[in-house]
């Protein structure tokens, strides 16, 4: 392969022997055009793999109760140390605040002790302080177990996920984790007491 042929077939400027002493500032410069161009397109890759904003939590061994038909944000105690922090995600008393505009992957799950319920939900929330602002909801899984006939022994627990793949999020978004139970006992809850029982996940995805 002859120098100048990778370039070629790249699609960059190739030069031959006819090129005066005159133009040497010339290719120079183009080349410093490539490089930039390469360059600049390196630091949209870095940033897209190395340096993807992650975050994934999940419950603490204090544990969290949800009243009986009271939607309730869970708060810094319910969440142990985040297992991945990444990309300049910040993390304070369950508030999520996002570190860049983009799309992002976003998930929470919920499992409570086992009770006869007649309706649960968890959603992630974005910019609101009020627990029952479905309007301000980014994603929400609802669980109907069913009529009591079918789970008044007290032993429906079901696994209730928000979920969403590809959600549009700003800088500095505030992202809560929200929790609801009713139940025909009128009795308050817990969180069951696997490690799964409160996740809480936020991935960065594209661009927006």
């Amino acid at each position: 392969m002859a120098v100048g042929d990778a370039a070629g077939a790249a699609g960059l400027k190739v030069y031959d022997d006819s090129l005066l002493v005159a133009d040497i500032d010339t290719m120079a410069n183009q080349r410093g055009d490539d490089i930039a161009k390469v360059m600049t397109r390196t630091g949209v890759v870095e940033k897209a793999i190395l340096q993807t904003p992650k975050f994934s939590v999940s419950r603490s061994s204090a544990g969290f109760t949800l009243n009986h038909t009271e939607a309730r944000i869970f708060t810094g105690t319910a969440w142990a140390t985040p297992s991945k922090r990444v990309g300049g995600f910040a993390w304070a008393g369950g508030v999520l605040t996002v570190p860049r505009a983009g799309m992002y992957m976003v998930q929470a799950t919920m499992k409570l002790n086992a009770e006869d319920y007649y309706a649960q939900y968890v959603m992630v929330t974005r910019n609101s302080e009020d627990p029952e602002n479905a309007n301000a909801a980014i994603c929400r899984g609802v669980v109907y177990p069913g009529a009591r006939g079918f789970n008044n022994d007290a032993n429906v627990a079901p696994s209730v996920t928000a979920s969403r793949l590809c959600v549009s999020l700003n800088a500095n978004d505030k992202l809560r984790v929200v929790g609801y139970q009713r139940n025909y006992g009128g009795d308050s809850q817990t969180l069951d007491t696997g490690a799964t029982a409160l996740t809480f996940e936020v991935l960065w995805v594209d661009e927006q």
